[in-house]
């Protein structure tokens, strides 16, 4: 019998974008339709701040209670 699917899979297969930080705010983890929405790889945004990969709103501090969505 096959297994569901695990939250990486899920993630992955979101035609929503996704890009996944840790608690330093760095991108650990982005899916394909966020490759594709910021023209940007992966490889190429692993391990860089988010501010690096986004332009975040002005004041953003990325604490814990901060969460940050941006819609096009």
């Amino acid at each position: 019998m096959d297994e569901p699917p695990g939250p990486a899979d899920v993630v992955a297969a979101l035609r929503t974008a996704v890009l996944i930080v840790d608690p330093q705010g760095r991108v650990v983890q982005a899916n394909a339709a966020a490759e594709a929405a910021l023209n940007l790889s992966l490889a190429a945004m692993k391990r860089r701040a988010l501010g690096e990969v986004v332009r975040l709103p002005p004041g953003y501090d990325g604490g814990r209670d901060a969460p940050f969505a941006a819609f096009d």
